[in-house]
């Protein structure tokens, strides 16, 4: 893997699995609860859930936009232009990359807000209302825009999961 911005870049074989990742990535938000205490989220761990989450068919649709998001300590900035998303993982605790490059001319509304981690998680699931969230700068319905483009339908586990697998396994 070659190092790049301070960290590592998948090589073309890796980013090859990227999509599973991504799936996985849904899968485990979609049956998520609510964190313990002590959990904390990483600039990465943002960054990962905002890719999973994304939209492109939702976003196509939309003007460019920047979003700053403020997520406990973890802050990114992600630019979605018509289908094209980039994260960068940003402020004082972040490993120093570029400001994202996608849409950078193109970028005609930005915002920025900031939820604690099961705001989030409301928020991409669907069951928070955008009008409900405070926006710190810019766009006053950009946290609409954020709820269309970055979204996770939560799925119910069954009332008996044990016992669902070991009908499955049998």
């Amino acid at each position: 893997m070659p190092i790049v911005r301070g960290g590592y870049e998948l090589t073309p074989l890796g980013r090859e699995v990227e999509p599973v990742v991504l799936a996985l990535e849904r899968w485990g938000w979609s049956v998520l609860g609510d964190p313990g205490g002590d959990e904390a989220v990483s600039h990465e761990a943002l960054a990962m859930a905002l890719r999973s989450a994304f939209r492109a068919d939702a976003a196509a649709a939309l003007p460019p936009t920047e979003y700053v998001l403020h997520v406990g300590r973890a802050s990114v900035a992600a630019v979605v232009d018509g289908t094209d998303l980039e994260v960068v993982p940003i402020g004082p605790d972040a490993v120093p990359q570029p400001r994202p490059t996608v849409g950078a001319d193109a970028t005609t509304a930005s915002v920025e807000f900031a939820l604690d981690p099961p705001g989030l998680r409301d928020l991409i699931a669907g069951r928070t209302d955008a009008a409900a969230v405070p926006v710190l700068a810019g766009d006053a319905d950009g946290v609409a825009r954020f709820a269309r483009t970055f979204r996770i339908e939560p799925v119910e586990p069954p009332d008996d999961a044990a016992g669902g697998l070991a009908a499955s396994v049998a």
